[in-house]
């Protein structure tokens, strides 16, 4: 099996909002996301667009979240 490169993103956290927030932001160059999982709350959070097509520029790309730079 091939070793997989891992890289890390930061994210910043953000308050849920609805669609609106969610286009003003893509119109900021920022991408809305949520993280779901690990028997933990759901977490609202963005990250620049730029960033994000860069981590997902390679197939098979995983990704370490790191929000707020918390991990």
């Amino acid at each position: 099996m091939a070793v997989t490169d891992t890289t890390a993103v930061t994210v910043a956290r953000r308050e849920p909002g609805g669609s609106r927030s969610a286009r003003r932001l893509r119109r900021e160059g920022n991408v809305p996301g949520v993280v779901y999982g690990g028997g933990e709350d759901p977490v609202a959070f963005q990250v620049d667009a730029r960033v994000l097509r860069q981590a997902l520029a390679h197939g098979g790309a995983v990704i370490e979240l790191s929000i707020d730079g918390a991990g």
